[in-house]
């Protein structure tokens, strides 16, 4: 399986870095972190999560990020 970014999720993800940068500097890092290795935990778990709104998506809740 292959995880494809649309434009917008990458932009997302950068602006969630931006913003911890200024508002918690040490949650940042590992925040963006996690987010990314979850994200990426799908090639292996591909129905993890729940389906998504739009068809032949996943969604996954991210509980206890700053």
């Amino acid at each position: 399986m292959r995880i494809r970014w649309t434009p917008a999720a990458a932009d997302d993800l950068g602006h969630i870095k931006d913003y911890l940068q200024e508002h918690s500097p040490r949650h940042a890092q590992p925040t963006v972190i996690e987010l990314y290795e979850t994200i990426q935990s799908l090639k292996k778990m591909p129905h993890r999560g729940r389906v998504g709104r739009e068809p032949g998506t996943r969604e996954l809740v991210f509980a206890g990020l700053p």
